[in-house]
């Protein structure tokens, strides 16, 4: 069990580790230019062509999606209370905590773990997630009138197409379909070393109370996971991935945002260095659980 959580944990730590270990030597690496192609091109791509290609029961689709909006609402309120009777920053730390990391980390992750049905119940939640931070969350951060750039969002259109195409049996013929593929495999070799890059760029506040905020949220977020699924009458690979992808790290998306709003990103920074380094505690530790409990 330990040699297989490994073997399935350890790709995506690696390619992140490659990523830190390239930005630490001083050899360039142009963020800006990779996130936008990974952004605008290379995971819309992903997404359209895993959705398109794997037939999911309309039921999976609905279980997953709707699980998802009931899980980053109950992180939004369980975290908010919490944050508020720790004195914390609500503007600060509750971004960072509701919205987590399910793509960078979390798709792979799915599917080394679940395979390719795995991957494409992952890309469900992290659309639906993608959807809420940049639309609720933005406006939350940034001000009213940022509630609308969800609809910009390459990602989520492709996931609403390739639900589509999936849900009717459609997908591209020929050239196409073998083109977005291999476009679509791009995505996650680039999140994961631009994920690593990223980590060693930017500054920590307070690695102690982010340390601290990290484990609670850790185990909270998994337990939160695990009673929205069992709410929700999930089981096999939609509960594993759900229960999988809440316990993910804070994202670099946060702290971009924190740091264009002014929003402490030094705080923000030192949630997204320290819980990414304890997912890989977490994240083999969770994944045991699931498949033990299998």
């Amino acid at each position: 069990m330990i040699f297989n959580v490994l073997e399935i944990t350890a790709p995506a730590f690696f390619l992140a580790a490659v990523g830190y270990g390239w930005a630490r030597s001083g050899a360039p690496y142009d963020i800006p230019f990779v996130t936008r192609l990974a952004m605008m091109w290379a995971l819309p791509a992903l997404i359209f062509s895993t959705l398109s290609r794997t037939p999911l029961e309309p039921t999976a689709l609905r279980e997953i999606a709707l699980a998802t909006v009931a899980l980053y609402g109950a992180f939004a309120l369980i975290f908010g209370i919490g944050f508020r009777a720790a004195g914390l920053q609500l503007r600060t730390f509750l971004p960072p905590s509701v919205f987590n990391n399910s793509g960078n980390i979390g798709l792979p992750i799915a599917l080394f773990a679940f395979g390719e049905k795995g991957l494409a119940l992952a890309i469900v939640l992290f659309a639906v997630m993608v959807a809420l931070q940049f639309s609720i969350g933005l406006a939350y951060v940034a001000g009213p009138g940022r509630g609308w750039e969800a609809a910009r969002q390459p990602m989520v259109w492709a996931a609403l197409i390739g639900v589509g195409c999936s849900y009717f049996g459609l997908k591209p013929s020929g050239f196409l379909d073998k083109a977005i593929a291999l476009l679509g495999q791009l995505g996650i070799p680039l999140m994961l070393l631009t994920l690593g890059v990223s980590i060693s760029r930017i500054k920590v506040a307070s690695v102690l109370r982010a340390a601290v905020v990290a484990c609670v949220r850790f185990v909270a977020a998994g337990a939160i996971g695990v009673g929205i699924g069992i709410a929700f009458g999930l089981s096999g690979a939609v509960f594993s991935v759900l229960v999988l992808q809440a316990i993910m790290p804070a994202p670099i998306t946060n702290y971009l945002l924190a740091l264009k709003y002014d929003a402490e990103p030094e705080e923000v920074a030192g949630l997204v260095v320290v819980s990414t380094a304890l997912s890989i505690l977490f994240i083999p530790l969770t994944l045991a659980l699931l498949l033990g409990a299998s």
